[in-house]
């Protein structure tokens, strides 16, 4: 860990989640939600997520709508593919053609069937990108994923739908009440997939 961060390294161990999350945000916010990450700050923020992991106090996730359900913020990802802004309390991304738009998600695991929903938002909503996934529990702490479709409104009018092909498992390493981290495989792909961090809007 690099500079006020390597105080995690010292005194109380394991290290206060709060004192980890703000290493988490201030990371986040010099690397432009990870898009601009050097290889040493990946290691960082890998080293970051996992002080919060091995204290995660959810055991079953999946099972806890109470702590899963809600809007969350995206705010870093290893994953940087159209990330264009980060600053540790959010992130936007590439929707269309020049325009970008805060990355959300949005859970509801109280339906029948659990709702997941990403979505790209300009401000004031002008343009909005909605990816809708179908999530199923496999585990405590991780989900079958499939994606359904892609849709772009245009001030909340419909102007284009397309299915999505994803399918893969997210497994939730960590959750609390404010705080969520989340690590993605896509199926039959090799290597360790993508980790996204992320903090509770509502």
């Amino acid at each position: 860990l690099r500079g006020s961060r390597q105080q995690l390294l010292f005194g109380s161990q394991p290290p206060k989640p709060l004192r980890v999350n703000a290493g988490i945000t201030s990371l986040a916010a010099q690397t432009n939600g990870g898009s601009t990450a050097t290889p040493q700050q990946k290691e960082e923020m890998e080293c970051l997520a996992q002080m919060l992991e091995r204290q995660n106090p959810c055991a079953a996730p999946t099972a806890s709508p109470s702590l899963l359900d809600g809007e969350w913020d995206q705010i870093y990802t290893d994953n940087p593919i159209g990330i264009t802004f980060g600053n540790g309390r959010m992130m936007r991304r590439k929707l269309r053609g020049p325009f970008t738009g805060r990355v959300t998600q949005l859970i509801d695991t109280s339906a029948a069937s659990a709702q997941y929903r990403q979505r790209i938002q300009t401000r004031a909503g002008l343009l909005r990108g909605e990816l809708r996934v179908d999530v199923s529990a496999t585990s405590p702490s991780t989900w079958a994923v499939r994606f359904d479709h892609f849709a772009l409104k245009v001030l909340r009018v419909p102007v284009l739908r397309r299915s999505a092909a994803y399918e893969g498992t997210w497994t939730h390493t960590y959750v609390d009440a404010t705080t969520r981290i989340m690590r993605t495989q896509r199926a039959g792909a090799e290597g360790a997939g993508f980790m996204f961090i992320l903090r509770r809007r509502r």
